[in-house]
């Protein structure tokens, strides 16, 4: 299955980022909690870096990265970028890295393409030092008011797609990929609470289209309810702030 997942990202590498465009809204959010959770000097594992987005941003601020991902075209376009960012071909459950770090970090549904997240949380663990932050980000199970929205436009097929498919079926480079759907808080207390006490959850795209720039006037007001009750587990995206404890 990881080398259907390196495959796949492999095929999309060159065009990656141009796919995620529509999204980058989305990214600039998750940067901003970045930027308060590890100020320069900080030691962050990206491990699921692709094409070094967020490993890029962090280190224009004087963050030490080390980037690991499945797929080695992704990570060569890194390395193109930026010689300074070490760079490992990894599978997240089974990463081969040593030494404690400040942070641990996935964005945009990286964690979303394995059906078991435990032997994640266990090397999380072990890498992270004492009140280290794991900062995650997975597509969201029950994306509640996104398939409202398909509802009230009739897209019925849609809806139910939404409603009853886990894992999701995902084309990536003309490879079907499995993506595992999870809601925030069961993922935190059946795989996370051992070692790990939540310390913060934002939802995304539960108000504004994740690909409609048409409804960029909602950004403030999401932005507004995103950590609140009930906002912050309704959302297409979610991302929780784990703090290692044990």
């Amino acid at each position: 299955m990881t080398n259907i997942i390196g495959t796949a990202y492999d095929a999309i590498a060159a065009n990656y980022e141009s796919q995620l465009a529509p999204a980058q809204w989305i990214r600039e959010r998750l940067w901003k909690r970045m930027d308060l959770l590890f100020p320069a000097g900080s030691r962050i594992l990206d491990v699921t870096a692709g094409t070094g987005l967020d490993a890029f941003h962090l280190a224009e601020r004087d963050v030490s990265v080390v980037a690991c991902d499945l797929s080695p075209h992704m990570l060569d376009i890194l390395l193109k970028r930026n010689l300074q960012i070490k760079a490992v071909v990894s599978n997240f459950n089974l990463l081969p890295i040593h030494g404690q770090f400040d942070g641990i970090i996935s964005t945009f549904a990286g964690l979303n393409t394995s059906p078991d997240l435990k032997a994640f949380a266990t090397q999380a663990a072990r890498l992270l030092r004492p009140n280290g932050t794991l900062f995650i980000h997975l597509l969201n199970r029950w994306p509640i008011l996104d398939i409202m929205r398909q509802i009230i436009r009739f897209q019925w097929l849609n809806a139910w797609s939404t409603i009853s498919m886990n894992p999701r079926k995902v084309i990536i480079g003309n490879f079907l990929v499995h993506h595992y759907l999870y809601s925030p808080f069961s993922l935190h207390r059946s795989v996370f609470a051992p070692c790990f006490k939540l310390s913060h959850l934002e939802g995304q795209g539960f108000i504004r289209p994740l690909n409609d720039s048409w409804w960029k006037q909602s950004e403030g007001l999401e932005r507004r309810f995103a950590s609140r009750f009930p906002f912050y587990s309704l959302g297409v995206f979610f991302s929780l702030e784990l703090i290692r404890v044990n």
